[in-house]
């Protein structure tokens, strides 16, 4: 189904350890900031998605509504 707590926990851990082995030095507190400061809106509002490739420097996600 894609959705819920169960979803998102490895998404985005999975997301933060890219960041983190890109950016060895940073705290876990800048790879939190970094990754919820590239979060795209989803179509319904809230919450945002990360966007790992966003994170990471690339462009951002847009939404397919």
């Amino acid at each position: 189904v894609w959705s819920g707590t169960s979803m998102a926990t490895p998404m985005v851990a999975g997301a933060a350890a890219l960041l983190r082995s890109q950016q060895p030095t940073w705290s876990p507190s800048r790879v939190y900031q970094q990754l919820r400061n590239t979060a795209v809106p989803l179509c319904s509002g809230t919450p945002n998605q990360i966007d790992p490739a966003a994170a990471l420097g690339a462009a951002p996600l847009t939404p397919a509504c």
